[in-house]
């Protein structure tokens, strides 16, 4: 080749492998080829001048030696209406769980020249811009079915909002294998019951490579979008998370959550209950029938795996542990399906788990005509004894006995959406073996998560969104191909029978929702307060049903809406004893916005072994004990009592003190482990009514209108004492009544009306309105 001053010059060279637009690039060259017939020009007088390369993306400049015309061949064709080739192997790359080190080693391997990192950092930002707003849409978009199924069932708040179920969880950027709970990303998402759609999801990122970076150097951060939104402990990322999209739902979606479905991850519906995201609902929990039933299970595997207990009775439960599982989940599911009350469905699986065990052991005697057959009972030998001679079988119903205690089953819920939602987001992040943190990617990858968990496609529905235009055919006929596959997949496994084989986060006082605000204006606090306390007035029909409606306690939402504006019996003592001086600011943090005790041993075996407790009881009064409710004080509207039980005989309250179990109850009394009862002289005891459960108990009394109370502890197995303890109300009057009262008016109620949690403030040492609301009432 030479140029105009007749000297040679070297043909430009090009080599490796280029990603074409085989039509568009064809036609390119058909009408180079074409350009001209005086000198007879075509493809093969033309020469390569320059390759100018924008990733995958190349542009030829060439040249006629013939006739010296230019031109420019184009590796794909430019469009405003779709993405280009270098923002669809991009979008690949990272729906793959890849990045650019990925990208660039398979295009190395084929030959083709890599993409620069600043290329896939600019293109990358596109993408993740795009899957985001696309994110957003889908999920306004689910936002709006919940809404009308919610309006058609009539689920609607006396406000006009409608209330939905949602489903709640989060995963982090990284595996913990149950030690090292340390990953710089989170995401929590919220999924509704009815669509199976996110309708809220939060990332939240403790790093930021960038800021890093500076700081390790010691210089200024320059100017960029910082992905650093979060500086508590990474277990904390859930309940901010979640809890921020209850806040959000009036605001995203016109939606009151008013159901959450969770797996038992107690700080998080704290969390929820705590923040009040609505002002008069509070958030009912349905804890996940699979969870329950999956820690069911590793407690009877804990059993067969005890190598105190004989080999054939471990051998036995463990060869038998799965078919009761299947036995309940069979339950729960006839049940459900009946149209039957509630409170019936909770009876009926009760019995069901309590009888499981027997059932599956052999012993038939209370089985129900649903739950087995006249041919099974025939089939199955009888070997209860011989387990309870080994020791396990009491085991097993303690185990079932706690299982039984929990309502959820009767709303036969799982959180298997957003387990499901989980795992879309452990494929786009390269299976959490990827740090896809540092730079924003591991949020836009949750966004892609969003867009593929709502639509069931990716590509096509940010083409949709975006561009108003389909996707290549290509991915199209992928998506199609893939969610062919699934239907098939789906129906198959739905006629496959089952074979049996044997530190905490602290939000921001300054900035943000959470920041102090000011107390309410006196005349505003003292209109609210009036309408407050006018609110709990009830009528005795009123009270009546109310008490009726919560006779599942803590498993009823009404019952936890409603407890939570009164003050119960079982803080009547704490609020007696207190000194004048004291301040209330503590005892009211402790009363509504205590931790979760649940599981505090203590708390845990007083609930475990409660109804033994209530039945042993039953059997020493010969008389049949009712469930009770929330009942409502006649003369003072904020008091509220919810005792074990009633009977013919009065009101029922029993204690299982875990420091006393496996002792004689009188033992317990006369080492002090029980101080209920003081020892005397004859080996006699007497009522210490100077104690604490004595002050609940005369609460109980006075609020219910029964003149006796049955009060007993259950230190074990056939281990029980019992006294009546009669009404005094003179007790009532001089040690509790002005007590309660001042409290509850003076410090309490300025809380629940104009709280100063939700606005990171200390609570008030007293009534912040002390001139215009101390209530002053004579001993």
């Amino acid at each position: 080749m030479r140029d105009t001053n007749n000297e040679e010059i070297e043909p430009f060279q090009i080599s490796g492998r280029r990603v074409i637009e085989i039509d568009y690039f064809i036609k390119q060259l058909q009408e180079i080829g074409s350009h001209s017939s005086m000198f007879s020009c075509n493809l093969s007088t033309v020469e390569l001048l320059h390759e100018k390369r924008i990733g995958l993306s190349s542009v030829f400049n060439m040249k006629c030696q013939m006739c010296a015309k230019k031109f420019v061949l184009k590796s794909s064709k430019d469009s405003e209406k779709r993405m280009n080739v270098n923002e669809e192997v991009v979008a690949g790359i990272m729906t793959i769980g890849g990045g650019v080190t990925q990208l660039n080693t398979v295009l190395c391997h084929i030959n083709i020249p890599p993409m620069s990192i600043r290329l896939y950092q600019n293109t990358h930002n596109t993408i993740s811009q795009w899957w985001k707003e696309t994110a957003k849409h889908s999920m306004k978009e689910a936002g709006i079915i919940e809404k009308n199924h919610a309006l058609c069932i009539g689920s609607v708040h006396n406000t006009g909002i409608p209330m939905i179920s949602v489903s709640g969880d989060a995963c982090w950027s990284k595996r913990s294998y149950g030690t090292n709970y340390s990953a710089s990303s989170g995401v929590g998402a919220i999924v509704g019951i009815y669509s199976k759609k996110v309708l809220y999801y939060g990332v939240k990122n403790k790093i930021c490579s960038i800021c890093s970076r500076a700081n390790s150097n010691k210089v200024q951060a320059p100017n960029h979008t910082c992905f650093k939104n979060f500086h508590g402990p990474s277990t904390a990322m859930e309940a901010v998370i979640i809890t921020e999209g209850f806040k959000k739902s009036i605001e995203n979606h016109g939606l009151i959550y008013n159901q959450y479905i969770a797996d038992g991850d107690s700080s998080t519906y704290a969390s929820i209950r705590n923040s009040r995201p609505y002002n008069d609902v509070t958030v009912g929990k349905i804890e996940c029938k699979n969870h329950l039933l999956r820690n069911y299970c590793k407690g009877l595997l804990s059993i067969a795996n005890n190598t105190t207990y004989h080999t054939r009775a471990r051998k036995i439960i463990k060869e038998n542990y799965l078919r009761i599982r299947w036995g309940i989940d069979s339950s729960i599911k006839y049940w459900t399906t009946k149209d039957i009350a509630f409170e019936e469905k909770v009876k009926m699986i009760k019995q069901d788990i309590l009888n499981g065990p027997y059932h599956i052991f052999g012993d038939h005697s209370k089985c129900a005509s649903y739950f087995c057959n006249d041919q099974i009972k025939k089939r199955n030998e009888n070997i209860v004894p011989e387990l309870s001679a080994y020791g396990v079988f009491q085991k097993v119903e303690e185990l079932a006995h706690r299982l039984s205690l929990h309502t959820s089953f009767a709303y036969n819920q799982t959180n298997n959406t957003v387990e499901s939602f989980n795992a879309r987001v452990a494929k786009f992040v390269g299976g959490k073996r990827v740090n896809f943190s540092q730079r924003g990617s591991y949020l836009a990858r949750c966004a892609a998560a969003v867009v593929t968990y709502n639509t069931g496609t990716l590509q096509s529905a940010v083409h949709k969104f975006i561009f108003d235009t389909e996707a290549n055919p290509e991915i199209v006929r992928l998506e199609q191909m893939r969610r062919k596959r699934n239907e098939a997949r789906i129906e198959r496994n739905t006629k496959k029978k089952k074979i049996i084989r044997p530190t905490t986060y602290k939000k921001d006082a300054y900035y943000g929702e959470s920041c102090q605000k000011v107390d309410m204006e006196d005349e505003q606090f003292k209109e609210a307060k009036e309408n407050f306390l006018k609110a709990l007035e009830l009528s005795e029909l009123e009270k009546n049903t109310l008490e009726k409606d919560t006779i599942l306690q803590s498993g009823s939402p009404l019952w936890l809406e409603t407890r939570r504006k009164l003050l119960t019996a079982s803080w009547f003592a704490t609020v007696c004893k207190r000194r004048p001086t004291t301040e209330c600011g503590p005892l009211i943090k402790q009363i509504l916005y205590g931790k979760d005790l649940s599981n505090v041993p203590s708390i845990k075996h007083g609930r475990t072994n409660e109804q033994t407790a209530i039945r042993e009881l039953e059997n020493a009064l010969n008389t049949h004990i009712e469930q009770c409710g929330l009942f409502i004080d006649k003369e003072f509207p904020f008091l509220g009592a919810s005792p074990d039980g009633k009977c013919e005989l009065g009101i029922i309250e029993v204690k299982c003190p875990s420091t006393a179990y496996g002792m004689e109850p009188d033992d317990a009394i006369a080492q002090k482990k029980v101080d209920f009862w003081l020892p005397m002289n004859n080996d006699k005891f007497k009522i210490n009514k100077k104690h604490k459960w004595y002050y609940q108990i005369q609460g109980q009394l006075r609020i219910t209108g029964q003149d006796r109370c049955v009060f007993a502890i259950w230190t074990g197995p056939g281990k029980l004492k019992f006294e009546f303890v009669e009404k005094d109300s003179q007790f009532w009057k001089e040690k509790m009544e002005a007590h309660l009262i001042r409290f509850y008016k003076n410090c309490l109620l300025p809380e629940l009306i104009d709280p100063r949690q939700a606005r990171n403030m200390n609570l008030r040492a007293h009534s912040s309105h002390i001139q215009t609301n101390i209530v002053k009432i004579k001993n």
